[in-house]
């Protein structure tokens, strides 16, 4: 059972879901056209209305959740059997509010840790790699909802993706750019300490490039030099 911690389960009637197992290729993004959460507790609730999603989230980023990750909600037709829907409260055109931005940052970081989905913003519904969608890029025939969750949404939501994606790793610059600079490369603080104790003119790389050592300023910096160090090593 796949329940997320920070949301209120409250259910959805039997025949608005389904317990087929689903696989977790995509997150697709929702518009409610409504601004109460208790409108589509109840609309979840009718039986008749044959519609769910896993979660919604409120103008002020309370999150419900209405049928189990694990189990397949009808929100987007033919991609119900590998997609988790998110509902958000509101309108097409409205961006979202800070509290939703930052439920919906919990809920999608939770989402990956808890079933691996990729956490990309898409525009291709047959990524094989999936990630986050909004509902109208997905085809669905006469069913289709185009401005679904709308351009302002995923606006925000594509933010939000791209603020969740790991950091890039440093780039150092080539033995060629250091030769040219005169500078010689020290792999470890000890060595650093080193050009230090020598007097010995020092630079710390700082992720983009490499600037004047300053004490405690490049402390944790992970690449050092010296133009001294590669002639005056003991």
């Amino acid at each position: 059972m796949a329940r997320y911690p920070g949301a209120k389960f409250v259910g959805a009637a039997t025949a608005d879901y389904s317990t087929q197992k689903i696989t977790h290729q995509f997150i697709v993004e929702h518009i409610a056209q409504g601004e109460f959460q208790t409108g589509i507790d109840a609309w979840f609730h009718n039986p008749k209305a044959v519609v769910s999603a896993h979660f919604s989230i409120s103008k002020l980023g309370v999150v419900h959740q209405y049928v189990d990750t694990d189990q397949m909600a009808y929100h987007c037709a033919a991609w119900n059997d590998k997609s988790i829907g998110i509902e958000n409260l509101g309108y097409t055109g409205q961006h979202l509010t800070l509290f939703q931005k930052r439920a919906q940052k919990k809920l999608l970081k939770w989402i990956n840790a808890t079933h691996g989905t990729r956490l990309a913003y898409i525009t291709n519904p047959n990524s094989s790699k999936g990630g986050v969608i909004g509902h109208g890029k997905i085809p669905e025939g006469a069913l289709s909802h185009p401005d679904c969750p709308g351009y302002a949404v995923l606006f925000d939501v594509q933010a939000i993706v791209k603020s969740l994606a790991p950091p890039a790793p440093p780039k150092y610059p080539t033995d060629a750019q250091l030769i040219k600079a005169k500078l010689c490369v020290m792999l470890n603080s000890t060595d650093a300490a080193l050009a230090v104790k020598n007097g010995w003119r020092l630079w710390g790389w700082n992720g983009t490039k490499f600037v004047v050592w300053e004490k405690g300023l490049l402390s944790g910096a992970t690449r050092y030099a010296s133009v001294n160090y590669m002639v005056k090593k003991p």
